[in-house]
């Protein structure tokens, strides 16, 4: 590869896209996923996404997150996704669907010495430009510190998008 492709899919690498394939069939959001993001997005892109179990909901909330990144990205904004969520289990598994959409996040659960010296890099590269996306998974009790708020408090509230999972568990 030369040397511009190699710079190409380095730019590429977190930027959220939506995959050509799912499961190994050929990626399509299905009409209830685009009704619930519809009144999502008639409700000023905030509310709930009040779609069955086994429904899709994951994937709904993240395509529609990719959409919002192209959207403002399109327009030189810069956009934070933050999902949280109140176990590592589900962490897990939602860093797992993220990377079906080239989303690869910061991992916000563990011991504050395992991330928060990544975050404040992401933040400050953020902050010079150099960067237009960050993405973090985070548990609520690492969300709920004083550590992580204070480094998310730096970021405008009009550059986060905040998918919380479980959301009978957020305050």
């Amino acid at each position: 590869k030369s040397l511009s492709e190699l710079f190409d899919e380095e730019q590429s690498f977190n930027y959220p896209k939506v995959p050509k394939s799912l499961n190994g069939k050929d990626f399509k959001i299905l009409d209830h996923q685009k009704a619930a993001i519809q009144a999502w997005i008639r409700n000023n892109y905030k509310g709930i996404l009040k779609l069955s179990t086994g429904s899709g909901k994951t994937i709904t909330a993240i395509f529609a997150a990719t959409k919002v990144f192209e959207a403002r990205e399109a327009k030189n904004a810069a956009t934070v996704l933050i999902v949280a969520v109140p176990y590592q289990e589900l962490a897990r598994q939602w860093v797992n669907n993220l990377k079906i959409f080239n989303i690869h996040p910061l991992r916000c659960w563990y011991s504050r010495t395992k991330w928060e010296d990544d975050l404040k890099k992401e933040l400050l590269d953020l902050k010079m430009k150099a960067i237009d996306f960050v993405s973090i998974v985070v548990v609520n009790r690492t969300l709920e510190s004083s550590t992580f708020r204070d480094l998310i408090s730096t970021i405008p509230e009009d550059n986060v998008m905040l998918i919380g999972d479980e959301c009978h568990n957020h305050g």
